[in-house]
């Protein structure tokens, strides 16, 4: 009888931890129900997140972006850099909503040279962005058009998204169109065109000149819809880099692995994730 009790808690042990091994492959909206959007402001409070690359052979390493969130978990500043140091600083102001009505952009020498100002539509998202020198002088506008390639049930709902769930919802089969026009209204371009799926996963991403196109990204998913790849496109629409991915547990990118279009890696980028005191 012992020896049929030692086996049974052995077999309850193994399926036991199988199931847990497999649960910590799987993406938080695997894990647990949609969660809100106080529940993903929540795991932003007082957030830092460092992107820190280093190259293929390891004996050089240079911060790559560093994204700052504050007590209540919006995005109040975030740093691209260069080999040399900061590139370009983007600081965001919020109404009293909490909704991001400005942008401040500064380049490589810490200097404001833009400043951006939106209006939102009905469902929260963005209308018009406004973009002024730094006297205040507009010098053009871009409005956001969005549209469905198929029919969806998406397109009917006209309140912000609530949870995941919804907000994956709203992107099924979405297309946005980012139109630029100058302040004179006499001149009109192409700045960004993005594309989702059937199943609400952003699968192409393409920015503008005013030339045409300047970069495209499309996007690869494994069977759980986590993205593991990108491939990024030139303005020949030629392949010249590839960029695929490491998630720790909670599901946030841990690694981006950089690869030359021949397969070769030539840097690697480590996520290093904290909280501000």
């Amino acid at each position: 009888m012992k020896l049929i009790k030692d086996k049974l808690f052995v077999l309850v042990f193994m399926i036991l931890g199988g199931m847990l091994a497999f649960a910590e492959t799987l993406p938080p909206e695997y894990q647990a129900p949609p969660r809100t959007e106080q529940e993903r402001r929540d795991e932003k409070k007082n957030l830092v997140v460092k992107e820190v690359n280093t190259d293929a052979k390891g004996k050089r390493q240079w911060m790559d972006h560093l994204t700052v969130w504050n007590e209540y978990g919006y995005k109040i500043e975030e740093i691209e850099y260069a080999v040399y140091g900061q590139k370009e600083r983007v600081t965001f102001e919020y109404d009293e909503n909490w909704k991001c009505i400005r942008e401040d952009v500064y380049n490589d020498k810490n200097k404001r040279y833009r400043i951006r100002k939106f209006e939102y539509n009905e469902d929260g998202r963005k209308k018009i962005q406004y973009n002024y020198n730094p006297d205040g002088k507009l010098f053009s506008t871009k409005i956001f058009e969005y549209s469905y390639s198929s029919d969806s049930p998406s397109a009917q709902l006209k309140n912000p998204p609530r949870n995941d769930q919804e907000r994956r919802e709203i992107r099924k089969n979405l297309v946005i169109k980012e139109i630029n026009t100058d302040a004179k209204g006499k001149r009109q371009w192409m700045d960004h065109l993005t594309v989702w799926n059937e199943q609400g996963y952003k699968i192409e991403d393409i920015e503008y000149a005013v030339y045409g196109q300047k970069e495209r990204t499309t996007y690869e998913y494994d069977e759980n819809w986590v993205c593991v790849r990108e491939n990024v496109y030139n303005d020949k629409n030629k392949l010249y880099r590839i960029r695929k991915f490491d998630y720790n547990t909670e599901g946030k990118k841990k690694v981006q692995y950089n690869y030359n279009p021949d397969g070769k890696l030539y840097s690697t980028k480590v996520y290093d994730y904290s909280f501000k005191d």
